[in-house]
């Protein structure tokens, strides 16, 4: 403001000296001057708003000032009152209809009962005003630049009207308190809804849960508005109260037991209900919620949206604080739907960890059901799944191990297992080529029907593959409606078992070694059973027999010895003699099956070179032996090898109608024995091998010496058993 502009402000009113303290002959009124040099001088945070207040009523011989502040939100907030007025208006209030657009330098002047503008005094300040006694009005609007700022009020309760002077110097104050009111007033700050979109956006710049970014909120607001307590309640539909956020020191933390209350409960009951803003008074209640009575307690509901959680936002104060009540009640509003979001994002997340809770109890129970139970169990879950779905007849699982194909089936609530031999043809194939589901239809059903144990015309089968494992799931249906249903339970079961299909495969592998245990152990049985009639059949039938038979021709020919020529009776002895011979040959034979003696004396490549020679004299084959062993084996070892290589032979190749055979013994240097049994015999494959008698007694036998025994088909057509076994081991 130039020195000009100051005279021409100034003309006509000039005061002494006297007039205005500390102020010297200058022509300016001491108002001014002082007005002007607290502008200068003090922030906003330290201008003394009733000292303003009072020199605005000096300077208008006026009993009663008010100078007010315009809010964000068109609210007229007192700053400063001075005078005989002791009542403090309310505030913040609303402002006149049309205030905010009134220009610098209007007033409206004149008795109060007298006709005044709405848009400078509503009716209800007007009756305010005539309770305190006022008689005249002076009401001009505060501006600052050229935007509405505040509301200057001057009043005078004495009949004495307001002078063509007091309008200018009116005019004048007006002007200068504006500039003061608006380094303060609101208008500067950014708006309720900008601030409470920066709450959340500082509260989303971390990463977090809903949960966490809510409380961020809550911490922040709590210090926006110099809160004690910052309480968010959630209201439960089973009729109770949550405390899903707060932030206040350790000392005010609530007391939890405090919220289960039935005072609580009806007073947070009764702010949804009314749907609005309360405060909650000393005695109502609320002094149960914190360890130490607050000054001031503002509660707030969340608004209505949908089937959204009902929600309470509770401030509370330890002492008053006028001014951070009045930004809750500017910013809460504002910050309250995207409050009730995030509550709907609390509440997806306390969902997804439900659901994830109860899938992990679900892999849990599916990991120990695959570690105690198996395929055929699957199965069976499979089957109670597909019950309903309409037309299902059959469900079951399919599994690949040692190089077969293993069919788990529930049929008619009945569990079948099926061993597939032929791998080139089998269904199997297409079930685990096809990905990530396959329908098959009645123009396959031919194919399939070798592996289904169903009697059907016609069927559809839904198959899934396990993919890390080589296995599906399997659904046979009559009905070709129920399949689009079959697929989506297929995919389901199968996202279930994916990750712990291996275990289902090592389940198959136990359950096949068991198979083949028990099958070695029928062998060991039957074997048994023949060799022990082998054995009396040798002993009893044919020695014991024979041994008679001799002794009697013996008698028979010593009596008739006087009755006929001497060469009769030499001719009967020869024979005696011969069956003699061939009786002591055949119990040797049937001592050395079970233990030859070469075993004991020379070890297991001379018993081997016996055996092959008895193989030649008893069934006319072609057998070349050919092996030796730089370091003789345990005693128990050679006694199952020489035992393994008559099973193999007697058991598995001569009911083959082999010709010739080929036996090699070695030692490798770590002292591993080798023994390979070749033979002319036709090659079948693997299946065929395992179903051979002995087959399944030979592995295992070889298994528990701790070896291997493969099996394989030579390029002439032959095969060849190949067992590697070492030197020494425990049985």
């Amino acid at each position: 403001m130039t020195e000009h502009r100051l005279r021409w402000l100034s003309r006509g009113q000039a005061r002494s000296h006297s007039e205005g303290p500390g102020v010297g002959g200058s022509a300016v009124p001491f108002w001014v001057e002082w007005l002007l040099d607290l502008g200068v001088r003090a922030g906003p945070e330290q201008l003394d708003w009733t000292e303003v207040a009072r020199i605005s009523c000096q300077v208008l011989s006026a009993q009663i000032v008010r100078i007010w502040r315009m809010t964000a939100r068109s609210e007229l907030v007192l700053q400063a009152q001075a005078g005989d007025g002791q009542e403090a208006p309310s505030s913040p209030r609303p402002i006149p209809t049309g205030f905010d657009r009134l220009a610098p330098g209007m007033l409206a002047v004149g008795p109060l009962d007298g006709p005044l503008a709405e848009s400078f005094l509503t009716a209800e300040e007007r009756v305010a005003l005539r309770r305190s006694g006022v008689q005249h009005v002076l009401v001009a609007p505060l501006h600052a630049g050229g935007t509405t700022v505040g509301r200057l009020d001057v009043a005078r309760t004495r009949p004495e009207p307001f002078s063509a002077e007091d309008r200018s110097r009116a005019v004048v104050l007006a002007e200068l308190v504006g500039l003061l009111v608006g380094r303060v007033a609101t208008v500067g700050e950014p708006l309720p809804s900008d601030q409470a979109a920066e709450l959340v956006h500082q509260a989303l710049a971390l990463p977090g849960s809903a949960r966490e970014v809510l409380a961020r909120i809550v911490e922040a607001l709590r210090w926006r508005v110099r809160a004690s307590a910052v309480l968010f309640l959630r209201w439960l539909p089973e009729e109770r109260v949550e405390l899903l956020t707060t932030s206040t020191a350790p000392e005010l933390m609530p007391d939890p037991t405090a919220l289960t209350s039935s005072r609580v409960l009806m007073l947070v009951r009764n702010v949804l209900e009314q749907g609005r803003p309360q405060r909650w008074r000393a005695g109502s209640g609320s002094e149960l919620i914190f360890p130490v009575v607050m000054a001031e307690t503002l509660a707030f509901p969340l608004p209505v949206i949908g089937t959204a959680a009902r929600g309470v936002l509770v401030l509370a104060w330890r002492d008053r604080d006028e001014g951070g009540e009045e930004r809750v009640q500017v910013l809460v509003p504002e910050l309250a739907p995207r409050l009730l979001t995030l509550v709907g994002f609390v509440e997806r997340e306390e969902r997804a960890i439900a659901d994830r809770a109860s899938i992990e109890r679900r892999e849990l129970l599916l990991d120990a059901l695959l570690r105690t139970s198996g395929p055929t169990v699957i199965a069976e879950a499979l089957w109670r799944r597909a019950q309903s779905v309409s037309g299902v007849v059959a469900a079951g699982v399919l599994l690949e191990g040692d190089e077969r194909f293993v069919w788990f089936w529930v049929v008619q609530e009945e569990p079948r297992v099926l061993v597939e031999t032929d791998r080139e043809r089998s269904p199997a194939q297409l079930a685990l080529s096809q990905r990530p589901v396959a329908v098959f239809g009645p123009d396959r059903w031919a194919t399939w029907q070798a592996v289904v144990p169903l009697e059907l015309e016609q069927a559809w089968v839904v198959t899934a593959p396990l993919g890390t494992v080589r296995g599906s799931l399997v659904i046979v249906t009559h009905e070709e409606q129920a399949t689009a249903e079959a697929e989506r339970l297929v995919t389901d079961l199968v996202s279930l078992l994916e990750a712990r299909a291996d275990g289902l495969v090592t389940r198959l592998d136990r359950d096949l070694a068991e198979m083949r245990r028990q099958r070695a152990l029928g062998d060991a049985l039957v074997q048994h059973a023949e060799e022990w009639r082998t054995l009396v059949d040798a002993i009893h039938t044919t020695v014991l027999q024979g041994l008679a038979s001799s002794l009697y021709r013996i008698e028979l020919t010593t009596r008739r010895v006087d009755q006929q020529p001497v060469e009769q009776t030499l001719l009967e002895l020869e024979q005696v003699r011969d069956i003699l011979a061939s009786h002591i040959a055949a119990l040797r034979d049937a001592i050395f099956r079970q233990r030859p003696a070469s075993l004991e004396h020379l070890g297991l490549a001379a018993a081997l070179r016996d055996y092959a020679a008895q193989l030649q004299r008893a069934h006319a084959l072609d057998v070349d032996f050919l092996g030796e062993l730089w370091q003789r084996p345990d005693r128990h070892v050679e006694e199952s090898l020489f035992g393994l290589v008559r099973l193999l032979v007697e058991r598995t190749r001569l009911p083959l109608g082999v010709r010739k055979l080929v036996i090699r013994l070695r030692q490798r240097t770590d002292g591993t024995i080798v023994l390979v049994v070749a033979d002319d015999a036709h090659w079948a494959g693997r299946a065929a091998w395992e179903e051979l008698p002995g087959a399944a007694l030979a592995s295992e036998w070889i298994r528990l010496l701790g070896g291997t025994l493969h099996v394989a088909g030579l390029p002439d057509g032959g095969t060849a058993i190949a067992c590697t076994v070492p030197l020494r081991r425990a049985l």
